[in-house]
């Protein structure tokens, strides 16, 4: 298994036990922040000290991470279900002791979802394949 030096993890979320030790075994030194600049010259800058950035992100962001030459590690989740109340999400989560979350629902009426950790994956390469649907001549 291969050994980063440093390490940013990205997550507005306290991280599990489980997700920290998988962390602690890939990484050297790790530096953890809630967020990543949009911007493309000033994530190159955020970034460039680092060996790894490891978190979940959007596609535009994996695809700049993966321009700059940094190996990009992202949190396999997977869902367990939704529950009505934090009572049921939580009965559900107990079932894994420390490899879940609970997120809470963030508008008025939506429900909890709780999420399993299945460990961590290296992302090596995108490729984007696109054809055109409508072609207006110039």
């Amino acid at each position: 298994m291969e050994k980063f030096g440093s390490c940013l993890v990205i997550t507005r979320h306290e991280l599990l036990e489980s997700q920290r030790k998988d962390i602690e075994d890939i990484c050297r030194q790790i530096v953890v922040k809630p967020e990543l600049p949009v911007d493309a010259s000033k994530l190159s800058q955020f970034i460039d000290p680092f060996d790894a950035v490891i978190g979940t992100f959007p596609i535009s962001l994996q695809l700049e991470i993966l321009k700059n030459k940094k190996a990009l590690i992202t949190f396999m989740m997977k869902s367990l279900g939704v529950a009505d109340d934090e009572k049921g999400a939580r009965e559900l989560a107990s079932k894994y002791e420390n490899m879940t979350v609970v997120l809470t629902p963030s508008k008025p009426g939506e429900k909890y979802r709780v999420l399993l950790y299945e460990g961590i994956k290296r992302i090596v390469e995108i490729k984007v394949v696109d054809e055109w649907v409508i072609r207006h001549s110039s």
